[in-house]
């Protein structure tokens, strides 16, 4: 049966240093003695954040709590003095979720978390959540929003790359609230690779959901999910936005916490990528059932992954996000090195509103016409071409293109695509022959584009053209969303687009 441990960093109705613990029948609220004051109070009833006061203004109130998942029915909270830090636990025992750690240390305006989980919760996802009053700003996205056509601004959720997601605030003119995902491994029972983007931010007119998300099934591209210890993860308040160097986490490993791995338990990957085009980033991903990790390479194509678990694992080269080439490779233990070299864009973003979806909606009206006519090679750019193609809203797309001569042999449209809903899929018509409907692609349905996610398997389709179909002067390409699904307007089956090419 699972279980929920919920910790914080506490003392019974005593002081250790500054750190101040009292507990009510209702509460156990911590004063962590930092100027300004920071002190929070957890439910016992259910281990959720009742109460947020940072330099004597509330932040969290009883009505909107902040917890794991959509709340729990009950919890057993308990909580120990490890040195300067109280452990608070919250553990519930039933059908409903597993395993969650908060953390406060003496002198601190931080909460500072983990979650120990060994299934997903049966309501809601697996998600911190935090819902914090009086910070109406978003940052780093600035406004993040959907504009209706009455002029109604409405909250979209925001997002960013796992690889730069160490940061994102709900902000005042004086106070910022940040989460704060320190390391790699904070993510590494998480799902997705380098490029996966969930909800960090959505400001609903009350208030700003501030998300840490371990599993969604948003945008779900691994075939299972990760558990056992997701972190370390905190939250963060103070009169600016934090320096991820700054904050130390090296205590994790003194606690005692349960699933928590230390440093004998990983190890480094060191190599060099080569084949990748200037210009472009060369990342390494790493994923195996138990773990994903990541690391970035320099100008020379080097790089060093540290704190890997060890085990085996696919490792994959990405020019910016298209896969270069994969290995397999092994990591030792115990602060051992492992060296492994790899040879070698998936993304929609130089395509018509390809610079718009990540911060707004698609009905949004600031977006350009998701139908802008008739795309002709040699007269639009690549940006007049939409970035998604809906059953319902612009498809079919066409496209022309003229021949100087008749083509005597084959030819070849590929249209690649990085992720689709609902089964869409291109079907490909070119001048009068349709190339037939494509097989379904491999299961992934989600309304991807509406929360600012692209990446998905990257199916590529492609329509082989006979000799002479290709004619002198005009030709014209169809490119329709084919499914057997609907959906009305932006939630009909939809695919969004990576590229489009015409070779022979």
């Amino acid at each position: 049966m699972p279980w929920l441990l919920l910790i914080w960093v506490f003392l019974w109705a005593t002081a250790v240093g500054a750190l101040n613990v009292t507990e009510s029948d209702d509460a156990v609220t911590v004063d962590t003695g930092s100027r300004p004051s920071f002190v929070v109070s957890i439910a016992k009833t259910d281990g959720t954040i009742t109460s947020i006061v940072y330099d004597g203004a509330q932040y969290v109130t009883a009505e909107q709590k902040s917890n794991i998942a959509s709340g729990l029915n009950t919890a057993t909270v308990s909580y120990e003095t490890i040195g300067d830090v109280v452990v608070v636990s919250v553990v519930a025992d039933d059908d409903d979720f597993d395993l969650t750690n908060y953390f406060i240390k003496d002198g601190d305006s931080i909460i500072y978390q983990g979650t120990y989980t060994v299934s997903e919760p049966s309501i809601g996802e697996l998600r911190f959540l935090y819902r914090l009053y009086n910070l109406t700003g978003s940052w780093p996205e600035g406004t993040v929003s959907d504009t209706l056509s009455s002029g109604t601004v409405m909250e979209k959720d925001s997002s960013n790359r796992a690889t730069e997601d160490q940061r994102y605030c709900a902000y005042s003119d004086e106070v910022y609230a940040c989460m704060v995902v320190p390391l790699v491994q904070s993510r590494e029972k998480g799902s997705g690779g380098p490029f996966h983007r969930d909800i960090d931010l959505n400001y609903g007119g009350t208030y700003n959901a501030l998300s840490y998300y371990m599993n969604s099934g948003h945008v779900q591209m691994d075939p299972f999910y990760r558990y056992r210890f997701h972190g370390p993860y905190l939250l963060h308040f103070g009169s600016s936005v934090p320096k991820v160097d700054s904050l130390n986490v090296s205590f994790y490993a003194n606690l005692g916490l349960k699933g928590y791995l230390n440093s004998t338990g990983r190890g480094v990957l060191t190599g060099r990528t080569t084949g990748v085009e200037e210009g472009f980033a060369a990342v390494i991903g790493l994923n195996n059932t138990d773990h994903q990790f990541w690391a970035t390479a320099g100008d020379n194509g080097t790089f060093t992954a540290k704190h890997i678990p060890a085990g085996t694992y696919t490792m994959t080269l990405y020019q910016e996000e298209f896969v270069a080439a994969t290995a397999t490779v092994s990591i030792p233990s115990a602060g051992a090195t492992t060296t492994k070299d790899i040879q070698a864009t998936s993304t929609p973003f130089e395509f018509l509103n390809g610079d718009k979806f990540l911060r707004m909606r698609p009905s949004d009206t600031r977006m350009s016409d998701w139908n802008p006519g008739t795309f002709v090679v040699g007269k639009h750019e690549v940006g007049d071409f939409p970035m998604c193609l809906w059953k319902e809203i612009n498809s079919p797309a066409a496209i022309q293109f003229s021949l100087d001569k008749a083509l005597n042999s084959t030819a070849t449209i590929r249209v690649a695509t990085t992720i689709y809903y609902a089964g869409g899929r291109p079907e490909i018509t070119v001048n009068d022959d349709d190339c037939g409907t494509p097989d379904s692609p491999n299961s992934i349905d989600t309304r991807s584009v509406t929360h600012g996610a692209y990446r998905g398997y990257g199916e590529v389709y492609e329509c082989l053209i006979p000799a002479g179909n290709l004619l002198a002067g005009l030709n014209n390409v169809s490119i329709a969303v084919a499914s057997g699904h609907t959906g009305d307007d932006y939630l009909s089956p939809f695919f969004i687009l990576d590229a489009i090419e015409l070779f022979y």
